[in-house]
């Protein structure tokens, strides 16, 4: 369902003249982006205590972010600000048919707020319409309570339930659910 993901999209110029003059600029992850995608959310993780960045054995894939994806038939795209990677998001097919799973969704500090999340959810929605997705899901770190509020405000309905990831941060994480049209 995802392996064009992005064709409808006529060119990362056409994404960015949506978004104004001063906004950041959203494009789709290369591989060569990683070590910005990796400053942005370890300090991200740094903000939460308990939160442990581990590279190696829980996040390797951030080595080759854009590769990641696209092997699970997804996608990963960035914004850039003065030549820094300030967010990113991405998503894959969901384990459920018919669905698909935002992934890596990530702001640096100074852009929460600013209107740029909102933007680059609404690239993600339109993208899962148009390859018939019936519904978009995501798992967050219960610490994330400001990003469940932004869920929140988008319309993504909390689902019963947690479950425990097997890391370093003892984390447990919250499903939330939107269903589209």
């Amino acid at each position: 369902m995802l392996e064009h993901i992005g064709q409808h999209l006529e060119a990362d110029a056409a994404i960015n003249g949506i978004l104004g003059s001063g906004a950041a600029t959203i494009r789709e992850a290369r591989d060569s982006d990683a070590a910005g995608i990796i400053d942005m959310i370890r300090a991200t993780y740094a903000e939460y205590p308990g939160c442990i960045f581990d590279l190696e054995n829980e996040l390797p894939e951030l080595k080759k972010p854009a590769s990641f994806f696209a092997a699970d038939k997804g996608k990963l795209w960035i914004a850039e600000r003065d030549g820094e990677i300030v967010a990113s998001f991405g998503f894959v097919p969901a384990e459920k048919a018919g669905g698909v799973e935002l992934q890596k969704v990530y702001l640096r500090r100074d852009q929460r707020g600013s209107g740029l999340a909102a933007r680059m959810f609404e690239i993600a929605r339109a993208e899962a319409c148009a390859h018939g997705a019936r519904f978009i899901e995501l798992w967050t770190d219960t610490r994330f309570r400001a990003a469940h509020r932004f869920y929140e405000k988008l319309g993504f309905k909390r689902m019963p339930g947690e479950r425990l990831v097997n890391d370093l941060s003892r984390s447990s994480e919250i499903h939330y659910l939107l269903k589209l049209a």
